[in-house]
C-alpha cells in the first residue's frame, strides 16, 4: 500500500534511472517532467546532450475507485494512471534513434519486479507517432497501478 505522492515519486524514479544509466543510449540527453518550471526542451535539469533528442514524461490518474472495506474499519482503493514517455529524435535517421531511446524505456518499465508499495507498471507499449516537425516521435505509454488504504 501506498500513498498518491509516493506512487508518483516511485513511478518518476524508475523512469529517471533508466534514462540516466551509464551506457545507454538515453543516458546524457534531457528528459523533462511534465508541470516542472522551465521544463522546456533544452533547459532540462536532467541530461545535458545536445543531439537535439530528448524525453518528456507525463503521469495522470485516470481512475480510483474503493475496492475493499475490511472489519477494521479501513478502506482499500485502487489507482490506475497513465504514464507516457514521449521520445524525440531528430528527423532523418529512420527513427533509429528514437526506437533505441524508447527501448530504454520499455526495459524499465517491463523489468521492474515491484516493491513494497505494490506499484506496478502494465501494458507498456511503444506507439510509434512518426515525423512530428523536427523530430521522430515516440510515446512509450503503460498503465499504473497501486492500493492506498484509509482509515475510517
Amino acid at each position: 500500500m501506498t500513498t498518491y505522492a509516493e506512487a508518483y515519486d516511485l513511478v518518476a524514479g524508475v523512469v529517471r534511472d533508466a534514462w540516466t544509466t551509464t551506457g545507454t543510449v538515453t543516458e546524457a540527453l534531457p528528459l523533462h517532467w511534465d508541470g516542472v518550471r522551465g521544463e522546456t526542451p533544452g533547459e532540462s535539469p536532467v541530461g545535458s546532450g545536445d543531439s537535439g533528442a530528448f524525453g518528456r514524461v507525463t503521469l495522470r490518474t485516470t481512475s480510483r475507485g474503493l475496492e475493499a472495506q475490511g472489519g477494521e474499519r479501513i478502506r482499500r482503493f485502487g489507482t490506475v494512471a497513465s504514464l507516457a514517455v514521449q521520445v524525440f529524435a531528430p528527423w532523418g535517421d529512420g527513427g533509429a534513434l528514437a526506437r533505441q531511446m524508447a527501448e530504454v524505456v520499455l526495459a524499465a518499465l517491463e523489468g521492474y519486479v515491484g516493491s513494497s508499495s505494490g506499484v506496478w507498471f502494465d501494458g507498456a507499449v511503444p506507439l510509434e507517432l512518426g515525423r512530428i516537425g523536427d523530430h521522430y516521435q515516440i510515446n512509450v505509454a503503460a498503465e499504473v497501478r497501486y492500493q492506498t488504504r484509509r482509515a475510517i
